[in-house]
């Protein structure tokens, strides 16, 4: 009997190793992707540094393209150094043993396998998952793009975006979450079907009501 725990204890801790392989894989070559792009972008904008391409002397003058040409080469090499650290971040998190322990916390809050707790369960590790790029977010809009001069917020209307933000995910994204995985607990293993046709029907809901309803709370539109 300890002989046949043990193996299967063994098989298991093979499979979840295979599986983090993988992950950890994926996710080195998504970011690799990315900072070649990146690197491949900064290099076209360099070679056209001196003078501006024909479309774009076409929409601006001079000066304004240097500044674009200055404040997109910043950015980008900005934004490398962001997708490193949420790199690091999301590894620490899947790698670290912190998702089983916020699991089991939030599991208590309800009965055996609520999915409503399962729902919470999600909405916080994407909430928590935020929070280390928001200096990034801060130093991008109230440095980098003061500094360009295309910032026209201000910190209270910056945080008050993150508030309305966080609150639209909860109102929004608890019930299309809570309808996703019922689905999973409804239909068996032809869940995924019924969970395509749920989101696709919601993004396309979103498509009318986004413009409409959410955007407006974020910007004036005219």
């Amino acid at each position: 009997i300890f002989g046949l725990a043990a193996a299967a204890v063994s098989h298991a801790l093979v499979r979840m190793l295979s599986v983090l392989s993988i992950t950890a894989a994926l996710m080195l070559l998504r970011l690799a992707g990315e900072l070649v792009l990146s690197a491949l972008n900064r290099a076209e904008v360099r070679r056209h540094a001196a003078a501006p391409p024909a479309a774009a002397a076409a929409i601006m003058d001079l000066a304004t393209y240097r500044k674009s040409v200055a404040y997109t080469l910043e950015k980008s090499r900005f934004g490398a150094v962001a997708g490193i650290f949420d790199t690091l971040v999301t590894a620490l998190v899947l790698f670290g043993g912190v998702l089983p322990l916020l699991f089991a916390h939030v599991a208590d809050w309800g009965a055996p396998n609520a999915v409503w707790s399962h729902v919470m369960f999600v909405l916080l590790v994407m909430m928590l998952l935020s929070v280390p790029s928001l200096p990034f977010e801060w130093w991008e809009q109230f440095r980098l793009e003061e500094k360009f001069g295309f910032n026209k917020s201000s910190v209270g209307l910056w945080v008050m975006d993150k508030v309305k933000g966080t609150v639209l995910t909860l109102v929004i994204g608890f019930p299309l979450l809570w309808a996703l995985l019922s689905l999973v607990k409804w239909t068996g293993e032809s869940w995924w079907l019924w969970g395509f046709a749920l989101m696709f029907g919601f993004q396309l809901l979103m498509l009318v009501l986004y413009p409409k309803l959410i955007l407006p709370l974020f910007n004036k539109l005219t």
